[in-house]
């Protein structure tokens, strides 16, 4: 149930950072950067995560791929799959 309720958090983000996207993709050039929701797996986390519109297209690329703050709850079933500076990659 907790797992179950993870996942939907995190798909819950997502679909957010989706619409974020959305609303400043013609507003923000493509280097420019947003802050996104932090895409971890704890429900309590309202920490962001700083990329650009290309980071970000970049990551959704992959339909199982999440990106989170270093140091912040990995999901049963994810790893780190990327390390960058300043946020990580998960992949289910």
């Amino acid at each position: 149930m907790r797992e179950t309720r993870l996942v939907e958090n995190q798909e819950r983000f997502r679909d957010l950072n989706e619409r974020l996207e959305t609303a400043v993709e013609d507003v923000v050039a493509t280097e420019g950067r947003v802050s996104f929701l932090c895409e971890c797996a704890d429900d309590d986390c309202l920490g962001s995560v700083s990329l650009t519109l290309s980071e970000y297209d970049k990551i959704r690329a992959v339909e199982n791929r999440f990106f989170m703050l270093p140091g912040h709850k990995v999901a049963a079933g994810e790893e780190i799959v990327e390390e960058h500076n300043g946020f990580h990659v998960t992949q289910k």
